[in-house]
């Protein structure tokens, strides 16, 4: 690859960026359909159009599991990435997500993008019962516990 100049970055310092740059890729957001027939005719339109990735959200409203909708998605294609907007932390213990994470990844031989987060707002909190206080200190503390 070629690497050239380009401008000044940081302090005045040259920055080097190569010639050749990656493709711009375009993604899709969609979270149902009227039925997982539907769901999966989506997802090839997604491919077929040449979007590079369909994300789910993660939302406790009206819409699919994230998890599954992309095992389903990735199952119905064979080019399309799958992704998660942002998995909600709050309700998932943080192994258990990784294990369905690797294994949506067997499925979808390695077409998986994933977003970790805590939730946007105390909305999805407030639903599912348990104070947004400190988000993130189930995460963090799992895996002492876990190893202890």
């Amino acid at each position: 690859m070629t690497v050239g100049r380009f401008g000044t970055g940081l302090h005045g310092r040259a920055v080097e960026v190569p010639r050749q740059m990656l493709p711009f890729r375009f993604g899709v957001q969609a979270a149902v359909a009227p039925t997982m027939s539907a769901w999966r005719d989506q997802a090839r339109m997604a491919e077929g159009l040449g979007y590079s990735t369909l994300y789910v959200s993660d939302h406790l409203d009206n819409q699919f599991e994230p998890l599954a909708a992309m095992t389903v998605a990735a199952e119905a294609t064979s080019t399309l990435q799958v992704g998660s907007g942002v998995l909600n932390n709050n309700l998932r213990h943080p192994v258990v997500l990784a294990k369905e994470i690797a294994t949506l990844g067997l499925a979808a031989e390695g077409r998986v993008e994933v977003g970790l987060g805590a939730a946007g707002s105390g909305a999805i909190t407030s639903k599912r019962g348990s104070s947004s206080t400190n988000r993130l200190s189930a995460w963090t503390g799992w895996p002492r516990a876990s190893l202890s």
